[in-house]
């Protein structure tokens, strides 16, 4: 799987045909403090978390894994196949 291939499973397949997960997050202002910050990517970016992302195939997870440490890998590449792997639960996702 290419970096594009991942995109495209994810919008193509997984965000049309199972939709994302459901969230809400809030703020008023962008804290100033970096350690807040952080928190705050951390929570939005689980805006990319397909819904029923631990009924993704095993092949298509161990795809995505195969891809963190490519070389020129795009920084929210990384941070959507990590999310997902972090919650799909399988073997493959942990290994």
């Amino acid at each position: 799987m290419t970096e594009a291939q991942f995109w495209g499973f994810l919008e193509g397949v997984l965000w049309q045909v199972h939709g994302r997960e459901s969230m809400m997050v809030g703020a008023i202002d962008m804290p100033a403090d970096p350690e807040l910050q952080a928190v705050s990517h951390y929570l939005m970016s689980h805006a990319l978390l397909p819904r029923d992302c631990d009924r993704i195939p095993v092949e298509f997870i161990a795809s995505m894994s195969r891809l963190l440490p490519e070389k020129g890998l795009q920084r929210k590449t990384r941070e959507a196949i990590m999310i997902i792997l972090a919650h799909n639960g399988s073997d493959e996702a942990l290994t």
